[in-house]
């Protein structure tokens, strides 16, 4: 009985330290950047002090994965150039520990300081989504854990439009109310169309796939591109993966090397707005991350008109500069297979702007991003602004960031009376011009 108590208590210790080991690295690995040997060392060697921060945190109810302690001076409005002037706004998204829910405020950059916020209603939300039967990526189940608002989309009457990251597509009202929700597996980026609806990323389950390929009790996803109205109709739906085929790029799809269940992986689909030299209006520019891929397609006539394969690796956020300008933000990462380590492959994270006119491809902000350590190893967003400054998104870190071609001249972080800093949930820069705010009127914060 003795031996058999002693080996409780082994298993017991065992059990903590393994579950401390694993909350330390995940807290780790959503922020921090393993180099070498050398950072693999000091990693260890203040092990204890991870620990002891790790209970801190649990102490203060903090079990978020989303939500790390703040470094000095890093809260709020950080970091303010003297020239600088900024009368826009963020529509940031956010993980709130003083109240243990996700979080959307709409932020102005002059001050930092929150205009009107909405709590997405997670119980009922989730309620919602579990009737609708949580459809395929059982692996990537949405638990509080890692519910958080990605893209927010805010409508001229208040309301706002989000997903949970392999989860269902929620709209809620001015008063955080549910208006509709479609219970599918959308994730990334959410972007309105000239016409007002919104192009979407959606995983769905491919047998043909499944039939084929064994990924170790993993699915196959298989991205599409899904066109919807702002009442939550489904208008257009497309696999990528028969984009690809049927525009004769099999080779694109299947690579050269192993198969893997993840092929495409799109995270951004941007409408174009206008017409130019080199796209038309509705022509949908779609980035591929595990493919380091982005092309122009063309869905009323189901056709790849323009592709192009790095320099970058492993992109995220397309976007049209202008008429002859396409930009992109490169994570510039290595993956490594069955393993969710991510190691930069130049130092930094980085802006690609590419000219259509002659197919030359640019990094203005490679200093910037150089000498201020920018980098996200997945995810990430940056948006060059039509005053020519770059808005940065570090999104596991939880800093915004905007700035010319070599010095920071405004950064922001959220924080809370805790000394935390929450992650971010793709933020949105939002022209003062383009926002109405007459639905302030009638509700504050």
């Amino acid at each position: 009985m003795k031996q058999f108590t002693s080996f409780l208590r082994c298993a017991f210790l065992v059990f903590i330290g393994a579950a401390l080991f694993g909350y330390v690295v995940l807290k780790a690995e959503r922020g921090a950047r393993v180099k070498g040997a050398r950072d693999a060392v000091l990693f260890i060697a203040e092990f204890p002090d991870h620990v002891k921060e790790a209970f801190a945190e649990l102490k203060d109810g903090n079990t978020s994965p989303y939500v790390t302690k703040a470094e000095q001076g890093e809260c709020g409005v950080a970091t303010r150039d003297s020239s600088f002037v900024d009368s826009n706004y963020v529509l940031a998204s956010f993980f709130d520990p003083t109240i243990g829910e996700a979080r959307i405020e709409l932020i102005r950059i002059d001050d930092g300081e929150p205009i009107y916020g909405w709590t997405p209603p997670e119980k009922e939300i989730m309620e919602r989504y579990t009737a609708s039967g949580m459809p395929f990526v059982e692996y990537r189940r949405i638990t509080h854990q890692n519910f958080l608002a990605i893209h927010p989309l805010l409508f001229d009457d208040g309301s706002v439009l989000f997903n949970l990251m392999y989860g269902p597509m929620v709209k809620i009202d001015k008063q955080s109310h549910i208006q509709w929700i479609i219970g599918d597996c959308f994730h990334h980026s959410l972007q309105q169309d000239a016409d007002g609806n919104i192009w979407a990323c959606l995983d769905e389950k491919m047998p043909r796939f499944d039939s084929l390929f064994s990924f170790k009790g993993q699915p196959f996803e298989s991205n599409s591109i899904v066109k919807i109205s702002p009442e939550g109709e489904v208008l257009f739906k497309k696999s990528v993966d028969d984009i690809l085929l049927e525009n004769n790029l099999a080779g694109l799809l299947y690579g050269a090397g192993e198969f893997e269940n993840d092929p495409v992986h799109v995270n951004d689909i941007q409408p174009a707005l206008s017409d130019s030299k080199y796209w038309k209006k509705g022509d949908l520019l779609i980035s591929m991350r595990n493919k380091s891929t982005i092309f122009l397609y063309r869905p009323s006539e189901n056709k790849i008109t323009w592709l192009r394969q790095g320099p970058w690796i492993d992109q995220h956020d397309v976007n049209f500069v202008d008429s002859s300008h396409i930009s992109l933000f490169g994570n510039d990462i290595v993956r490594l297979q069955g393993e969710e380590k991510y190691y930069p492959l130049r130092g930094n994270s980085n802006l690609y702007v590419i000219d259509m006119s002659c197919g030359q491809v640019a990094t203005p902000y490679e200093k910037l991003f150089n000498t201020q350590k920018l980098y996200n190893s997945f995810e990430g967003r940056g948006k060059i602004l039509d005053n020519g400054l770059l808005f940065v998104e570090e999104t596991y870190t939880g800093h915004l960031v905007i700035g010319n071609e070599k010095d920071i001249l405004w950064s922001y972080s959220k924080c809370f009376p805790s000394g935390l800093v929450s992650s971010l949930g793709w933020c949105r820069y939002i022209p003062k011009d383009s926002l109405k705010l007459d639905f302030l009127a009638k509700q504050t914060l």
